[in-house]
């Protein structure tokens, strides 16, 4: 599907301020700063997972599985709230991946889904979601550029647009179809810290 086959209201985003605390979102960039790494994948149209960093380029990292269960439990609790925004039913949501983009990296445009894959972990997501762990502002670690971007048409207040931008602020979820186009611009200076996960 092109990205302007579908008319898209901004309304189509689910916001969800104070997702995690200051204080939660500390903990967890320290956690992330010093755990494990590793080169998280891609997958394209054709084959299966594999790193490309001309397409994506951040680190993921293995937090303690405390954070993931600190993480999780919140997204339990917001389950019912994606399910009304979306007119969708969700019971599950795929493992969080923690994500570090440090000056000069990226996410070029992309889905999150594809029902055709034999890939169940891609073809199942029924909504995306990303919480900042980080922003501008951020007392211990700030970071510029690194939007979250959404391409394709959106129309509000009588006027069309082909990108949606969302500022990054710390604490904050931000959940979306999965085949809605997106992108994580190129951070500009500094670390951002963001976490992800899908609904399915």
């Amino acid at each position: 599907m092109s990205y302007l086959d579908q008319v898209w209201s901004p309304s189509i985003l689910f916001r969800y301020p104070a997702f995690l605390s200051a204080e939660e979102c500390d903990e967890i960039r320290y956690h992330m700063l010093s755990s494990p790494t590793y080169t998280g994948t891609i997958i394209k149209r054709v084959g299966g997972p594999t790193i490309d960093t001309t397409v994506r380029r951040a680190t993921n990292v293995e937090v303690p599985n405390y954070i993931h269960n600190l993480v999780g439990e919140k997204l339990a609790n917001v389950n019912h709230l994606v399910n009304e925004h979306f007119s969708v039913h969700t019971s599950d949501f795929q493992r969080i991946q923690f994500l570090i983009y440090r000056t000069g990296e990226f996410f070029r445009r992309h889905r999150d889904v594809a029902p055709e894959s034999a890939i169940a972990d891609l073809s199942s997501r029924k909504v995306s979601a990303v919480v900042f762990l980080n922003d501008s502002s951020t007392a211990k670690n700030t970071f510029e550029g690194g939007m979250l971007s959404f391409i394709g048409r959106f129309q509000a207040n009588g006027r069309e647009f082909t990108r949606l931008d969302v500022a990054p602020e710390e604490g904050l979820l931000i959940a979306f179809p999965p085949n809605l186009l997106h992108e994580v611009v190129r951070v500009k200076h500094g670390v951002r810290f963001t976490l992800v996960s899908w609904f399915t």
